[in-house]
């Protein structure tokens, strides 16, 4: 390190020690003698953080942009930024509601969702983006069996593009703020990992923290919508004409026709024959099935790390579950989450769920954690990027 630089960084640690003896009480900082080996301690660990924090920073990845706030002047909006749609680049499942999440609901929540009367009685039928592009994508998805179409609906919300951190992919939104207005307000979902969660882990020497992630791909769009519910899951109307065009023909439109519901030249209605990214119940149904498929898995709820639940008393085994996002935690030494990864996998075999293959993390002593980065089995640290972010819009 050059003496420029150190000079600069050794002004941040001195700020630091000043800010730790405010917080201590101490207003003043007054000069001392030789410090006691507790306080060289401490010096020590401020000054390794400190040069941690500045390696993070020279190792922050491209995109870190999205992590600066929209009210900051002088920055352009990230990828997740609103864009017009293209179909090609929404990513869609093979085969989209083979996983039925309602018999593993509470009995009162499947009661309520089996009379949904009174939800909505009209749809929005605007739409944001080209409409080519989005009779393609609903192409796409009447195949994939997310879709179904309808001579008419009881209620809907418009649909649009917003771009996903790191590369060129698309993410559709259907907006279904009035549908959700609309509806009885959803239990809150259980057991939600958080960064608050997090800080409940412990380690010690020898005994570092291991890591194994598991990510379910499209989730919402793996959940099966009861047909009741259907109707009121419209997204903007489309012609038949405008399906053809597309690559859809007659013939294939009326194989996806929703049951009660017989083909007719000119609009027809798509449905949602999933739980929808949008509608205000979806979050709790994806994390109740997630929660599921950990307790199939042999994760018990008594070993989740959640603000609403007692924090563990060993950290052999503990888990948090963010919606599609599994994260199992061990201090029992190498395998151990390997393990348990396995029995997660398997549990989401047994219900025909997708995996993300691709963020598979296995037993690592780093990795991201709903915002925050476990670092060598030790520490929670704020990611490169939203560092980077920070210091440059304070």
């Amino acid at each position: 390190m050059t003496s420029g630089r150190w000079s600069v960084l050794l002004q941040f640690i001195n700020v630091v020690i000043g800010i730790l003896n405010w917080l201590h009480g101490i207003k003043q900082t007054v000069p001392t003698g030789k410090h006691t080996f507790a306080q060289q301690a401490v010096l020590q660990n401020i000054v390794d953080r400190t040069v941690w924090t500045l390696t993070r920073l020279q190792h922050a990845q491209d995109g870190w942009e999205r992590f600066v706030p929209d009210f900051v002047p002088g920055f352009t909006a990230g990828t997740t930024s609103f864009q017009d749609l293209v179909a090609d680049r929404v990513d869609n499942l093979q085969a989209a509601g083979l996983c039925d999440p309602l018999p593993h609901l509470p009995a009162h929540v499947r009661a309520s969702l089996a009379t949904p009367e009174g939800i909505l009685d009209n749809s929005d039928d605007s739409l944001r983006g080209p409409k080519e592009e989005y009779a393609k994508l609903v192409v796409k998805q009447l195949r994939c069996g997310k879709l179904s179409l309808a001579t008419f609906c009881k209620g809907g919300g418009t649909t649009f593009a917003v771009g996903k951190p790191g590369g060129e992919r698309l993410r559709e939104v259907w907006h279904g703020r009035r549908v959700s207005e609309s509806a009885s307000a959803p239990p809150k979902p259980r057991h939600l990992a958080s960064p608050t969660a997090l800080t409940f882990l412990e380690c010690s020497d020898g005994r570092p923290l291991r890591l194994s992630k598991r990510d379910a791909t499209c989730w919402f769009d793996q959940l099966k919508l009861p047909s009741s519910l259907r109707r009121y899951m419209a997204k903007p109307p489309i012609s038949t004409v405008e399906l053809v065009n597309a690559g859809m023909s007659v013939a294939d439109q009326r194989q996806h026709m929703e049951d009660g519901h017989a083909w007719r030249e000119g609009l027809l209605y798509p449905l949602h024959c999933v739980w929808p990214m949008g509608f205000s119940w979806s979050s709790y149904i994806a994390q109740e099935e997630m929660l599921s498929v950990c307790q199939d898995a042999g994760i018990p709820t008594s070993s989740l790390l959640a603000c609403d639940c007692v924090t563990p008393t060993s950290f052999e085994l503990v888990a948090a579950v963010a919606t599609d996002d599994v994260m199992i935690f061990s201090d029992a030494g190498p395998g151990a989450t390997c393990e348990a990864a396995r029995a997660f996998d398997a549990a989401m075999d047994a219900r025909c769920a997708v995996r993300n293959l691709k963020k598979d993390v296995d037993d690592a002593l780093c990795g991201t954690c709903v915002g925050v980065d476990l670092v060598d089995g030790y520490f929670l640290d704020v990611p490169g990027g939203r560092y980077l972010a920070m210091i440059l819009t304070n």
